[in-house]
């Protein structure tokens, strides 16, 4: 069993660039995707009522980018020096404003359908 288990749903979104960081880092991971049902028996036990988790040897963690900065620097793949560490963010947070923009545009489409439904 690994000392790492990150938890998030089926899909892609916002554990993604943390499930990257551990495949190029090639650390052996559990990979637990959940369902909305299955979120729901469990939410009220999150600190933040959400996922992605991650669990590190016996710690937990939340929050996308910050698992995902964690992992990169845990595996020295976050850089070497104060300069190479701010690139590193640099591509972070542009994987975060890459997804917010894709979120942000597919709940306008939903809020959209939703409105022309009534």
């Amino acid at each position: 069993m690994a000392n790492i288990k990150l938890t998030y749903f089926d899909g892609r979104g916002r554990a993604e660039t943390a499930r990257l960081v551990l495949a190029y880092s090639g650390a052996k991971y559990e990979d637990e995707r959940v369902t909305g049902e299955q979120l729901a028996a469990f939410k009220s036990t999150l600190a933040y009522g959400q996922l992605p988790k991650l669990e590190f040897k016996g710690e937990v963690l939340y929050q996308s980018v910050n698992i995902a900065r964690f992992l990169a620097r845990e595996f020295g793949i976050a850089g070497n020096s104060n300069l190479e560490r701010a690139q590193s963010d640099e591509v972070v947070d542009a994987i975060t404003d890459i997804q917010n923009a894709i979120y942000g545009h597919y709940s306008l489409k939903k809020m959209k359908l939703s409105r022309k439904k009534r």
